[in-house]
C-alpha cells in the first residue's frame, strides 16, 4: 500500500499564499551638491542669457613733473559671456489596467522617483562645467600638497579677493573616490588645523576644514583626464533657469503619464575664481 503524499511547498502551489509589503521601495539618487551653491541668474534667461564683465584696471605713475593732462583712459569692457539653456524631463507611462489592478496610486511614487532622478541630472549638467575651467592641477590622488597648493592659487588667481575664512565661501566637490584621501588632509580632520573647536574625529563632521567647505557627489563628472574636482567660489558658475522643476500628470485616453521638466542653462562666469583638480587614481 502507497504511503500518502507528502505535502510540501513545490508541490502544494495552489496552497501556497504569497505576502507582499504594501508600499515600493525606492531607489537611491545623488543630492544636490553644486547646483545649490553657484550665483544665479536674476530672471529667466529666455533663448540666451547674457552677462556683462568688467576688466581689471591697473594704477599708473603720475611723474612729479605732470601737469595731469593727457592722461591714459583704461579700458574696462570686459567679455561677455553667455548661457543657453536647455530643456530636460523625465517621463513614466501607465495604462488604465494598471492603474485599475494594481492598488498602490503609482503617481505620488512615480513622482518622487523621478523629481529626484532629476536633481541627480541637473547637478550632474552643472559639475560638468568644471571641464571648462582652464586652471586646473591632475594628479593620482588629491593630497595635503595638492590641496594648499590649489588653495594658494586660487587665492593668487582672484588678486586675494578670495581666501578661506572670509565671508565668501570657497567650496569645493569631489568625486567619493577621493574620500579615503581627503581624510588624510589635516584641515579637514584636525580641529586645531580646521580652526574651530569640533573635534571632528569624534563628531563625524570634517568636510569644513581650514575655511573651506568639501563635499561629495557621485555625479563629478569623469572623462579620459580622471575626475575633475572643482575647487571655487560661488560666483565661478552661473546657472539661469527658465522654468525651475515641476512635476505634472496628465491623461490622454486611457494613458495615464507623469513627467518632470526644467529649463535651464549654466555656465562659467568668472574662469580664474576655480580650480579643476583632476583625480586619476580611485582611493577605493
Amino acid at each position: 500500500m502507497a504511503s500518502p503524499p507528502v505535502l510540501t511547498p513545490t508541490g502544494t502551489t495552489g496552497f501556497n499564499r504569497e505576502m507582499w509589503i504594501d508600499t515600493i521601495e525606492a531607489p537611491t539618487y545623488q543630492r544636490t551638491e553644486h547646483l545649490n551653491t553657484i550665483k544665479v541668474f536674476p530672471g529667466k534667461i529666455l533663448n540666451l542669457g547674457r552677462v556683462r564683465k568688467a576688466a581689471r584696471a591697473t594704477g599708473t605713475t603720475l611723474a612729479q613733473g605732470a601737469d595731469g593732462d593727457g592722461l591714459t583712459a583704461s579700458d574696462i569692457t570686459g567679455t561677455p559671456i553667455t548661457i543657453t539653456p536647455v530643456g530636460r524631463y523625465i517621463m513614466v507611462e501607465w495604462s488604465a489596467n494598471e492603474r485599475a489592478q494594481v492598488e498602490i496610486d503609482l503617481g505620488p511614487e512615480a513622482a518622487g522617483n523621478i523629481e529626484q532622478g532629476m536633481a541627480e541630472t541637473l547637478d550632474t549638467a552643472s559639475l560638468a562645467n568644471a571641464t571648462s575651467l582652464t586652471q586646473s592641477m591632475s594628479q593620482a590622488s588629491v593630497d595635503p600638497a595638492m590641496w594648499r597648493q590649489a588653495v594658494g592659487r586660487l587665492m593668487a588667481n582672484t588678486n586675494g579677493a578670495f581666501a578661506p575664512g572670509e565671508s565668501t565661501m570657497i567650496r569645493a566637490v569631489f568625486t567619493p573616490t577621493q574620500y579615503p584621501n581627503i581624510m588624510a588632509i589635516d584641515e579637514f580632520t584636525h580641529a586645531d588645523v580646521r580652526g574651530d573647536s569640533e573635534n571632528p574625529l569624534v563628531k563625524g563632521i570634517f568636510t569644513k576644514g581650514g575655511g573651506v567647505n568639501a563635499r561629495f557627489s557621485t555625479v563629478v563628472t569623469q572623462d579620459a583626464n580622471g575626475w575633475h574636482n572643482p575647487l571655487y567660489v560661488e560666483s565661478t558658475f552661473i546657472v539661469g533657469w527658465n522654468e525651475r522643476t515641476k512635476a505634472f500628470q496628465e491623461q490622454t485616453e486611457l494613458l495615464h503619464r507623469i513627467v518632470v521638466f526644467a529649463n535651464m542653462g549654466t555656465s562659467v562666469l568668472h574662469d580664474l575664481r576655480g580650480i579643476d583638480l583632476r583625480s586619476t587614481a580611485s582611493g577605493l
